[in-house]
Formats: structure tokens, C-alpha cells, sequence
């Protein structure tokens, strides 16, 4: 029943997004989506354009790029020149663990295959982390490790004061929700107010769960995401 009421939502919301479309149309507006594939288009049905964009943009810098949507990194390969003697001056900066959330349609394997797409592309490692003590970084690795793929180890460089992680196994839901927020309401407490705390979840929606924890114990909080316009009992 669940299923069927959000796919009802998202037809609904085609014929809303069709009707979006038809309105933009006939007002020559677009929105910033609809930027990124009309360059795409043009770049590709004009060979000359094509060619004046590589030549007015000899040097380019794509950062963030385990964060790239498909549409983005088609642009990227439109740089590639038909002719193999003239490869693009093209630097491209990435960490693949950071991607994890898929943000908008990003993709890691557009940062693995950019050596295959580039060939020739040079790899610069990097082994030091300015950041993070060295718990923080040994955990980390050892979970996204176990995708199969090989990592580089980075190394510690932080003057930060090494502190162990705790990890804690609750029985339910609402008893993580209750004991985080009791945790957050003693730290500020104990700093008088001085120290803030930031919480990260996996979803938005577990920061709208655990917020009204925090208003129970009048813990003053902002919460920095969205929630989904079908999740939102407004609408």
C-alpha cells in the first residue's frame, strides 16, 4: 500500500514536471539542469562551437570529480579533440572515499574510468591528511575497504589530540535517538553552552527524527538539509 501511494505521488509529479517543461517553453526561460544539456546538445551538433570552446578554454580544472552526474562529465569528454596529438590540458582532483551518497546522480565510476576516457592522464597520489588523527583514519579505511577496491592509506599529519572512537549498539531506533540527544544535551551543558556539536546521519530524515528529541530537552539546534517534498506531511 506504501509502494502504490508513492508511485501515485510520482506520477503525479511527471505530469506536474511535463507540464514545468511546457511553462518554461513558452516563457524562454530554463533552469540550471537544462543549461548543462543544452551545452551537451550543442556541443555536440556544432563542430564548430565545439571547436571554439576547446580553443577558448585551453586549461581546465574539474574538482570534486568522484561527485560527477553523467551530464557533467559528458561535458568533460566534449574537450577531447578528434585529433590523438592534441590531448586536452586537463586536471581533474577527486578522493573516491568520499563519494557515498550518490549526491545527484554522481557516479564513481566516471572517476574510475577518467584514465580510460584520458588516456595518458598522469595520477598524483596524495598521502597525507591534514584533518583527521590517525583512529579516525584507520576506521575509516577499514570500512570502505571491504568494497573490494584498493584504497590508499592516508597518513596522519594532525596536531589534533588523539582521542579513541566509541562505538555504541542500540536495541531500536528511538533508543539511538534518545541516547544521542541526552549526549549532545550533556556536552553543551558542561561547556556552558560554549562547545556546538554536529550530528551526521545517513538521510535527512533521521535529523528531522532525532530533533524532536532535542526540542524535548531544549536543546537549541539547526538543521542544515532538506526533507523531501513526498515525505513532507504538508503536501
Amino acid at each position: 500500500e506504501s509502494k502504490e501511494k508513492r508511485l501515485k505521488r510520482l506520477d503525479e509529479f511527471c505530469e506536474l514536471y511535463q507540464l514545468y517543461e511546457k511553462e518554461l517553453a513558452k516563457r524562454l526561460y530554463y533552469d540550471f539542469d537544462d543549461a548543462i544539456l543544452e551545452l551537451i546538445r550543442a556541443l555536440k551538433e556544432n563542430p564548430l562551437m565545439r571547436a571554439e570552446v576547446r580553443e577558448s578554454f585551453q586549461f581546465v580544472l574539474a574538482d570534486e570529480h568522484q561527485d560527477a552526474n553523467g551530464t557533467q562529465n559528458e561535458i568533460l569528454k566534449l574537450f577531447k579533440s578528434e585529433d590523438e596529438m592534441d590531448p586536452p590540458n586537463m586536471f581533474i582532483v577527486g578522493d573516491d572515499k568520499q563519494s557515498i551518497f550518490r549526491f545527484q546522480g554522481a557516479s564513481l565510476e566516471h572517476f574510475y574510468n577518467f584514465t580510460n576516457e584520458f588516456g595518458g592522464a598522469k595520477k598524483i597520489t596524495l598521502e597525507d591528511n591534514y584533518r583527521s588523527q590517525s583512529y579516525i583514519l584507520d576506521a575509516s579505511h577499514s570500512l570502505i575497504s571491504r568494497d573490494g577496491r584498493v584504497h590508499q592509506k592516508l597518513v596522519s599529519n594532525s596536531q589534533q589530540k588523539q582521542k579513541k572512537i566509541e562505538i555504541v549498539e542500540y536495541l531500536d531506533y528511538e533508543s539511538e535517538l534518545s541516547d544521542v540527544s541526552e549526549k549532545v544535551q550533556q556536552i553543551i551543558e558542561n561547556t556552558s553552552g560554549q562547545e556546538s556539536v554536529a550530528i551526521i546521519t545517513r538521510n535527512n530524515q533521521t535529523l528531522f527524527d532525532i530533533a524532536a528529541y532535542l526540542e524535548e530537552k531544549k536543546v537549541n539546534f539547526k538543521i542544515a538539509g532538506e526533507r523531501s517534498l513526498f515525505e513532507d506531511l504538508e503536501y
